[in-house]
């Protein structure tokens, strides 16, 4: 295999997209003897393998953090805030608190999505001169689900919708994954929030529903896009086979 070969493992937030990599991860690093003969025909076509996880830099964080910490404009309105519920009553004072609440999202929503397409730019220079076999945990083309969730729920400004469309237009050029396996574990809201919470991650069920609705948008824009080259498993009862995958990814290599 003279040049790299990139396999997405796509799903939303519990598909069990990372449990799915580290499992092959932890095959293909087996003593051969103990590889499954699918595995052992898949890495007989490669020269090397990477995995790269999506693990967030703790900066991540920082830009919740911030807004309680060092956002002067955040405490003084929390005080008056405070102060109003005091002097005029519990309701109007609620209800002002609210406001405030609501205007933080429509910053942390942009810095976040911006945020995780620079990882994805600085994954990509990392990994533009190997030439093996790369596994990677959700895809470039994902991002732009989240932030169409949140450009739905108004938690993007225009002049934000229209930098971030734009950035993501022209980082899916540089990257051009277009040759790409992607290959799509497909549970629904109710599966991927059981998995979550036994992984202690508390996301509601109302934001996977929406999410839910939006990787249905995606699948289809998908098939169209990437016809052959993209691959839906339903993993709904988390019985994926890793020797089905195998198999995908040796007639994947093989064609390409």
């Amino acid at each position: 295999m003279k040049q790299k070969k990139i396999v997405n493992i796509c799903g939303m937030i519990g598909a069990g997209k990372t449990y799915t990599i580290k499992n092959i991860q932890k095959e293909f690093n087996k003593n051969e003897y103990l590889k499954s003969d699918e595995c052992k025909s898949l890495m007989k076509k490669i020269e090397d393998f990477k995995f790269y996880f999506e693990i967030p830099d703790k900066n991540i964080l920082y830009n919740y953090y911030y807004y309680f910490k060092y956002n002067i404009w955040f405490k003084i309105g929390l005080i008056l805030t405070l102060f109003l519920i005091k002097i005029i009553g519990i309701d109007i004072g609620i209800l002002l608190l609210l406001i405030i609440f609501f205007y933080m999202p429509k910053n942390l929503c942009f810095e976040t999505q911006i945020y995780f397409l620079n990882l994805r730019i600085k994954s990509f220079l990392e990994k533009r001169k190997f030439k093996g076999l790369i596994f990677i945990d959700r895809s470039l083309e994902e991002d732009k689900i989240f932030a169409n969730l949140q450009i739905t729920n108004n938690f993007f400004t225009k002049n934000q919708e229209r930098i971030y469309l734009s950035f993501f237009e022209e980082y899916s050029k540089i990257t051009n994954e277009s040759s790409a396996l992607y290959i799509y574990l497909k549970v629904s809201a109710n599966r991927a929030k059981l998995n979550s919470d036994l992984r202690g991650d508390n996301i509601s069920l109302y934001y996977l529903k929406n999410l839910e609705q939006e990787y249905k948008k995606w699948e289809v824009e998908m098939k169209k896009k990437h016809a052959e080259n993209f691959i839906v498993i339903n993993n709904e009862n988390n019985n994926l086979d890793l020797n089905k995958i195998y198999l995908m990814i040796n007639c994947y290599v093989s064609r390409n």
